[in-house]
């Protein structure tokens, strides 16, 4: 299953490393929901999870970053490949305003 990742909240600064929450929902069974970053982490790594985001341009799938120092942190692939450079699509992506930044009800399981 791949969910469509379609609102963030940020804690702390504007950079992917800060999304602390997301927002969801299943094209293929209409079903949403929500979870923490690591709660996404995990079941992208541990339970073969797939996730992006879509806007006007199209689709862009979104990987795990694990750096040097820090919790690991999604971000979108460019080209085919995670990098650096190529988060911007995560942060733009389309959804209810009001949930890029509001406190939320306790996250449900993907």
């Amino acid at each position: 299953m791949a969910i469509r990742i379609t609102a963030v909240r940020l804690q702390g600064g504007n950079g992917h490393e800060h999304i602390v929450h997301l927002w969801w929902t299943n094209p293929a069974n209409s079903k949403s929901g929500d979870n923490s970053r690591a709660q996404l982490v995990a079941w992208i790594e541990d339970e073969g999870g797939k996730a992006y985001v879509e806007d006007t341009h199209g689709r862009v799938d979104v990987g795990v970053v694990k750096p040097t120092h820090g919790p690991k942190y999604l971000r979108t692939y460019a080209d085919g490949r995670l990098r650096a450079g190529s988060g911007a699509a995560i942060m733009m992506m389309s959804g209810p305003p009001h949930c890029r930044y509001r406190s939320c009800a306790p996250p449900s399981r993907v």
